[in-house]
Formats: structure tokens, sequence, C-alpha cells
């Protein structure tokens, strides 16, 4: 049942993975598709250039992990840009390129959304997260959470090799807790990892015993090599609870 309410969650956190059909008239004065794509992802990150942050409460889940580096993106995506333009050089470019090729993402042809996010190029091995105070008798202080924290997200790299077929919100969602983090299956994941203390709510689920105090989140991830990046973030009652 848990699984069901993480996958239905997934709906409301990836609005923005999915195919979108460029028949679709916009508004006047609007521009929220890039249009015709050749690859479905439009950005790259890789790990090693990367920093690991954590969001409180932005609105999409308690925590959200994000990597924050260098992104290598689209040209194509880059020449459509208007909102916000980017300038990257020629081998910036052609490092995305290879990227792509590598995941077969050369032939998409699509729209994608502009809200896009990038994502790594390499497969996360795992997720771990404790905490400076004591959950429950099982969770003491400095103990794993792994078994009660719930992430969502998409298989990008399923989608691309499936001939981008169907929608990757609904038929490639991943989710569970993070002991169930699917490791090398996930070969592109996002750059960003909402995760939550429930299956069926990624935000304002904090556990009640930490409302009254300060809590500290410490998270570690570990890629395939396990090389590892931590992150930490005192969760503030007064903030992060609504």
């Amino acid at each position: 049942m848990k699984k069901i309410l993480v996958l239905a969650a997934l709906s409301l956190l990836l609005g923005a993975c999915e195919k979108n059909d460029s028949s679709k008239e916009q508004p006047a004065g609007e521009y929220p598709y890039y249009r015709n794509m050749s690859s479905y992802v439009l950005g790259y990150c890789v790990f090693d250039e990367t920093q690991l942050t954590i969001l409180r409460n932005n609105g999409y889940a308690d925590l959200q992990l994000r990597f924050v580096g260098p992104v290598y993106y689209s040209p194509e995506m880059v020449a459509q840009e208007k909102k916000e333009p980017i300038t990257q050089s020629q081998e910036v470019a052609d490092k995305f390129l290879t990227f792509a090729a590598q995941n077969g993402d050369t032939n998409y042809h699509g729209d994608v959304f502009v809200g896009f996010w990038p994502s790594l190029t390499e497969s996360i091995q795992a997720i771990h997260v404790v905490a400076d105070r004591d959950l429950d008798e099982a969770h003491p202080a400095g103990t794993l959470l792994d078994d009660v924290i719930y992430f969502a997200t998409c298989d990008r790299y399923a989608f691309i090799q499936s001939g981008y077929k169907g929608d990757e919100k609904q038929n490639y969602k991943v989710g569970g807790t993070l002991s169930q983090w699917p490791g090398s299956k996930l070969k592109i994941p996002y750059s960003f990892i909402p995760l939550s203390f429930s299956a069926d709510n990624f935000s304002n689920t904090y556990p009640k015993q930490w409302w009254e105090v300060s809590t500290t989140i410490t998270v570690t991830v570990v890629n395939m090599k396990g090389e590892t990046k931590t992150a930490s973030s005192t969760m503030n009652p007064s903030e992060d609870v609504i």
C-alpha cells in the first residue's frame, strides 16, 4: 500500500516529467516549452563537479536534495532560451552531445517543458540519512533513517530506451524508502531528489516529536565508485512546520 501511495505522490511532484504535445497552442506571450528537441534530457551534471545541498520545505517536499554545479546544456535548448540567455563553449556543447549519445537520447524530436531538471551522468549507489535527535526507539539519534524516509523520482533512462513511449511521470515512476533505492538500475537520476517522512504526502511530514526542537539532518550520497557527498541542514520548527 505504501508503494502505491509513493507512486501516486510522484504525479504531483514531477509534473514536468512528460513528453508534451507540440500541437497544443500556447497562450500569447508565454514560452513554456523548448520545441522539437532532439534529446529529451536537456542538461547534465557530473557528480564529481557538484556540491550536494538540501532545501527544506520548498513547496515540493520537506527535504529536497540538489546537486549544484556546472550544467552541460543541449545546444538546441541554448539556441531557444529567450528569458535567461545561456552562454556555453563548443567544448561544453560537445560534452552534452556525448552524454546524450551514450544514453541513446538523440531521437526525441519533441517538446520539453521549460522548467526541466538536469540529470546526473551516473547512477547513485545509495542515499543515507541520519538525525541528531531520536525519532523513536528503533531510530535513536545517529542511526540510519533509510527505512522511514521516502523518495520519489522517474526513470528517464528507461523512458528513453523505450523509444520515448508513454508518459515518463505516469509509466516510469520510481519510489519507496531510501533502503529501496534502485542503485545502478537508475542510470541517469535527476539532479534533485525529493524526500519525505510520509509515503502519501511529501510536504509537512516532519515527525511531531521534532516540532518543538531544532533537528539537524545529515544526508550522505554514495556513487557507484564509492565516492560520497554529504550535506546537513537544521530544521527550525518555526520555519519548517506549517
